[in-house]
Parts: structure tokens; sequence; C-alpha cells
């Protein structure tokens, strides 16, 4: 099994090879498929399914033995599931519990289910979701241990996590999206502007109607034109002449021309007029949520507007008219840029007489706009692959820490036994001093047995190495900042790296005695394992690594130095794009110097990359020993 001590071998653990498994895909689709397949062979289950906790339930998200069409949404309350996110260990259940026959149903299984393992799925002691296991034999889960399920636990909650934090992204590009497509109507509407004679602009105008209050996902789309000009006083505000010059009204809705004459239609009246003169934009996302003291609401329900938008129109300082948007099939809110675009259609309906001049504003809007677009999604790109490397350093961190433990134990004992043998051959010589022929008989044994014993202390002593640097690296959960030695990260990160460096690449240290810095111990480790592996992947054959680190004032200065390929001085400007790699397909995702870059900003420090092709490179990272709002701290407390 895979927590028998006795199953030792220098292959990477299982579990560590399904993490770094899923750290070559960026897919939630591929890293979901990876996890169910890894817990059904590693595990041996006959069914693994993998459920996120939405508002209705349990939700599938991807089932492995179990038909996907079958599996339905479990409700919170439902066992064993409730179980799973109120315990914070695996939960087991054999044949003939009560609680297997709902879910042998929930998963559409028609055969009975003779073994179950679950786990509820959890971040920062928020539960995600759930990870169950069936099979059809009776105990088949004792041997599994519950560092092993909760391991998996760990990575499956990542990686429900990540998905969520990519749809978040999607949704925002979305959006973007949507704000330049909207952008790119108002463009196309003056443009028409500009070339539509005369006779022809109320026509246009209807037509542009039509198309913003579609996109808008308005029902109702009007343009209101007033006769007043800016010397009205307060008393001719009610008495300026208001008319309805156009209207769009999408199919089944009521024409705003059949009430215009009612009583009701005077209170929606003054409250267009008010906003008007006061140059107010007035967004309602919801009619029915008004006080009944708002005189225009009782107009609004009576003809069905569930949500209302009016904008103001102006030339230069004069108010011109308004433009109106309402929503009556369902309630509708605008946000600030489209209400923004939405009003320069306003602008554009009503004061086509100046239709050049806008048409260059608008011009101007959408260059801008793009640029803002690109900016966005660059930094989207760049958070995007932060998150995604972040939740895999966390669920390594979890793993290893689980690798150190387990290896642990069976180690005290190997060391235990191994010292007891060493002093039992140490007495054993001296009780045969008294016996020099069986002494001389038994003595080469005697010393190939102690021998033995010195070297067998000797690899205990560098598993022990290996496992304190696993458990320093495995602090990777650890987000408060905290002060820390430098010099001890880069040797946990090294003795993690070490199988790419072992037997080619020489390890060159010069440290200076350096102060605490005080960092996210998670993130510098992040940024010594990136420069260590690009170290690493640059060298061709054998190599020299070069480790430098010294303090300067108030930073600590670290320079990571290879005599590998070098880069290119086109390249060198583009190093910290997400994104950009020259280690070829499958090698590098172009993400590494991005993260050192971000994480290295954040830490208010400066980063230095020196190369040349064929001369190595030199990257050198100033960080300083306080963080900004520390030093604040400490200076407002010398002042009082």
């Amino acid at each position: 099994m895979l927590d028998s001590p006795h199953d030792r071998s220098t292959s990477p653990h299982p579990l560590l090879q399904v993490c770094l498994d899923l750290t070559a895909s960026l897919t939630a689709e591929d890293r979901y498929r990876r996890l169910v397949t890894a817990v059904r062979e590693i595990i041996q289950a006959d069914t693994v399914v993998i459920r996120r906790l939405t508002e209705r339930g349990f939700e599938p998200v991807v089932a492995v033995g179990a038909p996907m069409d079958k599996l339905r949404v479990v409700p919170l309350d439902q066992e064993p599931h409730s179980l799973l996110i109120e315990s914070d260990t695996p939960v087991r259940l054999q044949a003939g519990d009560p609680l297997l026959e709902p879910l042998r149903e929930g998963n559409g299984m028609a055969l009975p289910i003779g073994s179950f393992l679950g786990v509820g799925l959890r971040i920062e002691d928020e539960v995600v979701g759930t990870l169950s296991m069936s099979t059809a034999a009776r105990g088949a889960f004792e041997a599994v241990s519950d560092h092993t399920v909760l391991a998996f636990a760990a990575l499956t909650a990542a990686a429900l996590r990540t998905a969520l934090l990519l749809d978040t992204l999607e949704s925002e590009r979305d959006l973007l999206r949507d704000h330049v497509a909207l952008e790119a109507l108002v463009l196309d509407i003056s443009t028409r502007f500009i070339h539509v004679p005369a006779e022809h602009i109320a026509a246009a105008i209807d037509k542009a109607l039509r198309r913003v209050g579609e996109f808008a996902g308005a029902d109702r789309c009007y343009l209101y034109a007033s006769e007043w000009c800016s010397e009205l006083v307060e008393a001719d505000w009610y008495d300026a002449k208001v008319q309805l010059l156009h209207e769009w009204c999408a199919p089944g809705v009521a024409s705003a021309l059949e009430w215009a004459e009612l009583p009701a239609y005077a209170a929606s009246r003054q409250w267009m007029v008010e906003c008007m003169l006061q140059r107010r934009i007035e967004s309602i996302p919801d009619v029915e949520s008004l006080p009944d003291t708002v005189p225009a609401k009782s107009r609004w329900l009576a003809h069905g507007c569930r949500s209302v938008l009016f904008i103001p129109l102006e030339l230069g300082t004069q108010a011109i008219g308004g433009v109106g948007f309402d929503a009556v099939t369902a309630p509708r809110e605008w946000d600030e840029h489209t209400i923004m675009l939405l009003r320069t259609v306003g602008h554009i309906l009503g004061s086509a007489l100046e239709r050049r001049r806008s048409a260059e504003a608008l011009r101007q809007a959408h260059l801008d706009l793009e640029r803002k677009v690109e900016e966005r999604t660059r930094e989207l790109q760049k958070k995007q692959g932060q998150l995604v490397q972040s939740e895999k350093m966390a669920a390594l961190g979890q793993l290893v820490a689980g690798i150190a433990h387990e290896v642990n134990t069976p180690l005290g004992a190997i060391n235990s036994n191994n010292e007891t043998l060493s002093r039992t051959f140490k007495k054993l010589r001296a009780q045969l001093t008294t016996e020099p022929a069986v002494l001389a008989r038994t003595g080469k044994f005697l010393d190939i047995g102690e021998r033995l014993c010195r070297v067998s202390d000797d690899a205990i002593a560098r598993i022990i190495r290996i496992v304190s640097g696993m458990r320093n690296f495995a602090r990777l959960d650890q987000g408060d900042w905290d002060r820390v030695d430098l010099r001890e990260c880069i040797e946990s990160t090294l003795v993690l790296v070490n199988h790419m460096l072992k037997g080619r690449i020489k390890v060159e240290r010069q440290y200076a005695d350096l102060p605490l810095v005080e960092c996210h111990v998670n993130q510098i480790n992040q940024v010594f394992m990136n420069l260590f592996v690009n170290a690493a992947q640059a060298i061709r054959g054998k190599g020299c690594l070069r480790i430098t680190a010294r303090s300067a004032g108030d930073q600590v200065i670290i320079a990571v130095a290879d005599d590998g390929v070098g880069i290119a001085p086109e390249h060198l400007t583009r190093i910290f794009d997400p994104g950009f790699t020259t280690k070829g397909l499958g090698v590098g995702t172009g993400l590494g110097l991005a993260i050192v870059h971000q994480i290295v900003e954040d830490h208010r420090g400066h980063i230095q990359v020196e190369s040349e092709p064929d001369g190595g490179t030199c990257v050198t990272l100033a960080l300083p020993v306080q963080h900004s709002s520390t030093r604040l701290r400490e200076a407002d407390s010398q002042s009082l």
C-alpha cells in the first residue's frame, strides 16, 4: 500500500508525483481528470466523485467509475455528505450502514457499496466541496491512512479554488469585452451620423435607439427634447415644454405615447425635468424598492417598469433633453461604465449638429478604452499566473509537510535500531578481548558490522537534513509577515532542488552575517525555487551555481549566478512578461520570472538581471529588512 514504510524506493513518492503531474496543467478539466485518476489508482477505488459546494447543494464536478449524467445534486443536510463537512478527518463506512443507500442512489449506481471513504474539502477552514470514494469490496480502505486522504483533499480543494478564481477572471474579461463592444457600437453610431443627411436624422435616431436599447438590455428606450434656455428660473421648470420625440420598444412592450397624457404621467415628467436641469444621472435598478413617497413610482409600476435609467443631455451649459431606458421584463442594473457610454450615445442623439466633434471625441475614447483593456488584460494574465502558481505551491507545501511527517516516523525507528546495533558490536568486541582465538576468527566480521553502522549513520544524518529542509519549505501555508533568516530559506530550497543539481552542478555559497528579514516566507521560498530551477535548466552539462548573501544598510542583497547559456540582449526586456519563455515547448511556462518580479515588488524590493549569451546569468535581489508598515509603526512609537 501507499503508506507502508517497506515500500520505499528511489522513485518519487506517489503523492509528490501526483502534485508534479498537476503542476504540468493549467486547465481545470485536466486537473480534475488527473486527480480522480490518481485517487482511483493509488487508493484502489472503484468510484471517485468530486463535488463542489453551491447554493443548491453538493454539485458533481467530475467522476470516474460513475456516470456523470446520473449524478444528482446532493442537499446540504443529506448524509453522509453532511458528515464530511462536519468532520475534520476522513469518514469511513462499511456495507450495511443505512447511510450508503442514499449515496448509491445519488451516484446513480446499480450495485451495492461495500466500502466508502470520504472527506470534506476545505480552504482556510472554508468548506468548498467533498471527495468521496467507494468500492464493492468490504473493508477495502482500512489500510489507507488519513494523511493520504487529507493530502488528496488538499489537492482537490486547491483545484476547486483555482477553477473558481479562473472563472472570476473570465467573467471580468467578458465584462471588458462587453464594454469594448458597446464602445464600438457607440463609435459606429457616431460615424453613421457624420454621413447622415439632415432629412434622415430622425430615422437614424430611431435606428440608433433600437440598437442601443437592445445592447443595453432595455425594453423601452426614448429621447426627450426641451425648448427652454439656460436662463430659466426655478419657477419656470415645470412649465417648460418637454416633448417625447423618439422611442423604441421591444416586441410586446407598450409605448410611452399610449400613456403620456394620463395624470400619473405628470409626476414622472416632473422627475425628468428635475434630472435635466440639475444635470443629474438617475439609475433606479429596482422600482418596487422605492419609498411610496416618490411620486413617479406609481406611474412606473402602472406601466410595468422594473428598472429605470435617465440621462440628461447638455449642449455647452444648456440642458437640451434626456434619454431614458426602461427594463420591463426583468430588473436591470447598469454599471458605471455602461452608463458612461449610454450617456455618450445620448449626447450624440441630442446634438446631431455637433456630430463631427462628437465622433472625434468617441474615437479618442475608443483608443483610451482599448489601451485600458490591454493594460487590464496584461494585469489579469499576470494575476492569473500568480494565482495558479500560488495554489500549486500551497498544495505542494501541504504534500511536502505530509511526506516529511510520514518519513520521520520510520526514520526514528531506523536510527534507534542502528544505534543499538552499533553498541552491540562494541560490547561484543569488548567481551571477546579475553578470547584472542575467537576474536581472531570473528574480528573481520565485527569490523564489517561496525563500518556498516557508520555508513548507516551518515545516511540517516543525510535523510534527517532532507526532512528538515522539507519541513522548512513546507511553511508555504504561512500567509503572515514573519522575520526569517534568508540563508535558511536558501538552504531548505536547495535541498528540494538537489535532484536537479546533484552530480552535475556545483553549489558555491558565500554568506555574510545577515539580519532577520521581514517577509512572506512562502513567497520568498517560491522566489528562490524559481531562480534555482531556472539556473539548473540554463546549465547544459556540468556547471556552477554561485549564491552570495550580504547586508547593505537596511537591505539584504542576494545574488544567484550561473554559468549557463545566458540570455540574448533582445530578450532581456521581456523576461518579466507573463508567458514569455525561451526554454522551448514543455520546459517552461513563462511564469517563473514574472512571479519572482511581482513578489519582489510586493516586498518593496528590487530585482536586476545581468546576462549575455554563453556568459551565464546573474540575478540580484535587494529586499528591505523591514516592511514599510513596520517602519511606520516604529516611527510612530518613537514619536510618542
